[in-house]
């Protein structure tokens, strides 16, 4: 008898497929690098995807000729899909607390934040605080052992759901290897089968109605609060003032030209000290940078009218005022003006 169509025996047979052998290709990779090349790792984890594939074909005739109980079958698949994943989460929440994820080279952690990938973002965000860290790696501990009891089953997929999201949308979203994403991705769509399979007891207990009364006995003022939901957040913002009072100006310019009393300045070494970038910021919050991030000077800036005034806080608020005034054409600004006792002129380009 068969308990499940063809179009079933496939599907669970795939993504079971799909997520052992991502697991196995990562773990056996990583952790057994030693024994064999990473191409014979890769080559295995093929031949258990192309297994899972052929698999159903296999299962379906054997059931016709009554030689499977499509049910035990049924069954050892899914603990072994539960499995993997289980596995590799609780390996990735180990990792962590061995301080064996998230590695940023200790040069680099000195480096401009602008000079960051995504990827190294991410990893140095994640790494300042291990606390912050180790939190994250008990939840996929938890979630892992979760998805390995029947009673707990449903609670650890709906734990892993948002734990999955999060790290899919952050591998997407600032860039890290394809490999990256690709396994996650494979990872909640593990996920998402064994929600599927279990729909309906979710639906009817999701949307059920409470042994007790937790709605509001006034109609009038139910639909008062949801309009007010609506509109007092939207109001809120019209009040809110934004940051970037010059949009205009916002961003990081190059110093194409420099001249300092009629005299051209140049840039020919990183030991030089010569003005080289400038920061239009948020709240005219305004940069000069010579040549590098430790020598740069802040402050604040008034702009109108194409004049154009900057009063220095750091590293000195006795630095004498920038007095001058300020021209845009497109994505490049001419700025003339004296800073003390000399007498400057800019040519900026915005890069960013």
């Amino acid at each position: 008898m068969n308990l499940f169509s063809f179009k079933s025996k496939f599907s669970l047979s795939l993504v079971c497929g799909l997520v052992t052998a991502a697991s196995f290709r990562r773990l056996s990779a990583k952790y057994f690098n030693d024994l064999f090349s990473a191409d014979i790792w890769y080559m295995l984890s093929y031949l258990i995807l192309i297994i899972a594939i052929l698999f159903p074909f296999f299962w379906q005739r054997k059931e016709k000729q009554q030689q499977f109980q499509g049910k035990t079958i049924q069954m050892v698949l899914e603990y072994l899909l539960l499995f993997s994943i289980a596995l590799d989460l609780s390996m990735f929440g180990l990792q962590k607390l061995q301080k064996l994820q998230m590695i940023v080279p200790l040069g680099m952690l000195d480096s401009p934040l602008s000079d960051f990938s995504g990827e190294y973002l991410v990893w140095a965000f994640f790494r300042h605080s291990y606390g912050f860290t180790a939190v994250i790696a008990l939840v996929q501990l938890l979630t892992a052992w979760l998805l390995l009891f029947a009673r707990t089953r449903l609670l650890g997929a709906f734990l892993a759901i948002p734990l999955l999201g999060f790290i899919i949308l952050m591998d997407f979203f600032y860039k890290l290897p394809w490999g990256v994403l690709l396994h996650g991705l494979i990872l909640m769509t593990g996920v998402l089968y064994i929600l599927v399979r279990d729909q309906k007891f979710i639906v009817q207990r999701l949307f059920s109605i409470l042994p007790y009364p937790l709605e509001i006995s006034s109609k009038a003022l139910e639909v008062f609060l949801r309009i007010l939901l609506i509109a007092l957040p939207g109001f809120l913002c019209l009040r809110l003032v934004s940051p970037d009072r010059h949009p205009e100006l916002t961003g990081k310019y190059h110093v194409d030209q420099l001249f300092i009393d009629g005299k051209s300045f140049m840039i020919e070494s990183s030991r030089d000290s010569l003005l080289s970038h400038v920061y239009f910021d948020l709240d005219n919050e305004l940069v000069f940078r010579f040549n590098d991030y430790r020598r740069q000077w802040i402050g604040t800036y008034e702009y109108q009218n194409g004049h154009f005034r900057i009063h220095w806080r750091y590293p000195d608020k006795t630095y004498p005022s920038f007095e001058g005034n300020l021209k845009q054409l497109h994505d490049t600004c001419y700025i003339e003006g004296s800073l003390g006792q000399e007498q400057y002129q800019l040519k900026l380009r915005r890069v960013r």
